[in-house]
């Protein structure tokens, strides 16, 4: 079976984006990429689940920072399942997220809002 491709490329401000079909289930074998990239330069990307289910340990969530989608080095969270962790926060003014689906057992995915802040020294 041939691999799905779906995502695009996203600008800041702000904005919100889904998985596949949401809030139906997603494709299977589905390999989404999103980038987003903020409007200024020394903005961060912040990025908050308003919701999130994913087949838990076959179906994953990677996001990373910077423009180098899958560079092992810039992987910020790996997802599955159904636990989020409330915000995350890019390091520069891109980051990027790939979802990646099996053959079988889908869920509804996500559903995520994105904006460009100003650099939060935490």
């Amino acid at each position: 079976m041939a691999m799905k491709t779906c995502g695009s490329n996203l600008q800041g401000p702000s904005g919100t984006f889904t998985s596949p079909n949401f809030p139906f289930q997603y494709d299977s074998n589905a390999q989404c990429v999103w980038v987003i990239t903020a409007v200024n330069t020394n903005k961060v990307i912040q990025i908050n689940f308003e919701e999130f289910d994913l087949e838990i340990g076959y179906d994953t969530l990677t996001i990373g920072d910077g423009g180098e989608v899958g560079d092992p080095r810039t992987v910020l969270q790996v997802l599955t399942g159904s636990f989020v962790p409330d915000l995350i926060v890019s390091m520069s003014s891109q980051m990027w997220l790939h979802l990646q689906t099996d053959e079988s057992v889908g869920s509804v995915g996500f559903k995520v809002n994105y904006k460009g802040n100003d650099e939060l020294l935490l």
